[in-house]
Formats: structure tokens, C-alpha cells, sequence
């Protein structure tokens, strides 16, 4: 039932065919239904996965700089892992703040010996996005004494050789193939 339906409802039915009453209730209704919209967005930016122009305060609460040529997404992704990224830092938690910037399989491994973490983005082909932001993140939660090594998945020349076809390969970016090193 509509906000229009519901408001006439409220209303005797001989003002109804009134033509005045009826323009101050559709005046009214369409206010209600602004204020109401109005209502559902502010709402909206209560929580860091629906919040749009409200991300500006996040990021203000929780002391980041603000870049709004960055997308919505990236954006939340800084924001959740600043969330995220507090208390005891463990694997879990790495992985926790990592898990916030990819949505793909992260595993991360420690080599106390080596005084080292790896980072392996084992559901992602290629880069993953807002990769400097994931890094900064990374090194914002970690111990200083640990460095940080990030493994990326790209497409080898024996998966893609007489298994993908001409359109599967011309839908694929060039950082999804691996780069070239030189010997």
C-alpha cells in the first residue's frame, strides 16, 4: 500500500472527492514520502556498507584522509579495515584487514624465524584492487620489526595455451598474466 493510500485512509470519505482536499493530501503525501526516503538514507549511512555520502564521516571518525576521487567501494574498504585492524595482531587479524580490501581467498603465513609475513592472494587472478590502500593498511596494523611480502595468482602461458579461446583471453586485463622477469 502506498504512503498516498495509507494518508487517505486516515480521512473521512466525503473529503476525499473534495478536490482541495484532495490536492493538500497529495501535497502531504508526497512530503511524507520525502521525509520518509529522507529517513531510509540516513540510515543508510549508519552502516559502512550502504553508506555513501556519509563515508566522508567515517573517515573523519576513525582519522583517515579523505579521497574522493576513490570509488564508494574502495573507500569502505579503508574503512572496514581500519575497523577491523585493532587489538592483538595475529594472522587472523592480518588476514581479517586483508579479507576487507579482496573479496578472494587470502592466506597469511608467518616466518617468525625470517622475522617475515606473507601475503597470498590465492582467489584473485592478477592484482587485486585498491592494492596501495591494502599495503597501507597492512603495514598500519603489523609489528615494524616484520617485513611484509605479497604473492600474487596470475595466468601462466600452460593455462592459457590451446585452453582459452580468443574471447576468453581478450576479456582478461594484461595484469592477469604473469609479467615478464628477466634471467
Amino acid at each position: 500500500m502506498s504512503l498516498r493510500e495509507q494518508v487517505s485512509g486516515y480521512i473521512a470519505p466525503l473529503y476525499k472527492e473534495d478536490l482541495t482536499c484532495g490536492s493538500v493530501l497529495n501535497a502531504g503525501a508526497d512530503e511524507l514520502e520525502l521525509l520518509e526516503n529522507g529517513m531510509e538514507d540516513v540510515l543508510k549511512q549508519l552502516f559502512v556498507d550502504t553508506a555513501t555520502w556519509g563515508l566522508a564521516s567515517w573517515e573523519e571518525f576513525l582519522g583517515l584522509p579523505t579521497d574522493a576521487a576513490k570509488s564508494d567501494n574502495d573507500r569502505r574498504a579503508v574503512i572496514r579495515s581500519q575497523l577491523r585492524g585493532s587489538g592483538t595482531v595475529t594472522v587472523e587479524l592480518l588476514q581479517s584487514v586483508a579479507q576487507a580490501y579482496d573479496n578472494g581467498q587470502i592466506e597469511v603465513m608467518e616466518e617468525p624465524e625470517l622475522y617475515k609475513l606473507t601475503i597470498r592472494f590465492a582467489g584473485t587472478i592478477g592484482l587485486p584492487p585498491n592494492l596501495d590502500d591494502l599495503k597501507a593498511a597492512v603495514e598500519a596494523v603489523k609489528p615494524a620489526h616484520l617485513a611484509v611480502v605479497y604473492v600474487f595468482k596470475y595466468l601462466l602461458v600452460n593455462q592459457v595455451h590451446n585452453v582459452m579461446t580468443i574471447e576468453e583471453l581478450e576479456g582478461r586485463s594484461l595484469y592477469d598474466f604473469a609479467p615478464f622477469i628477466p634471467a
